[in-house]
């Protein structure tokens, strides 16, 4: 018998769905406070220093709205211990 193996739903922020990006550029100017942010609301840890502006914006939006973000294209995920 194969049992189905279910994957785990991400850390998703208590606001979910209520970021956007010109928001996060707003009250976020620098990456170490985007990550600092993202973190304290999901507990996922985000590596953005040296990211493209949109890319670690999005990156950063993508996690507090829930969606799954891949690692290995991201480049912005840390791994998890």
């Amino acid at each position: 018998k194969v049992e189905e193996v279910v994957k785990p739903a991400p850390p998703i922020a208590a606001n979910a769905g209520d970021f956007d990006m010109d928001g996060l550029m707003t009250d976020f100017p620098t990456a170490k406070e985007l990550e600092r942010f993202v973190f304290d609301e999901t507990g996922i840890v985000l590596n953005l220093k040296g990211r493209a502006n949109k890319l670690k914006y999005q990156t950063a939006m993508d996690v507090l709205n829930g969606v799954e973000v891949a690692r290995q294209e991201s480049k912005c995920l840390l791994p998890q211990v």
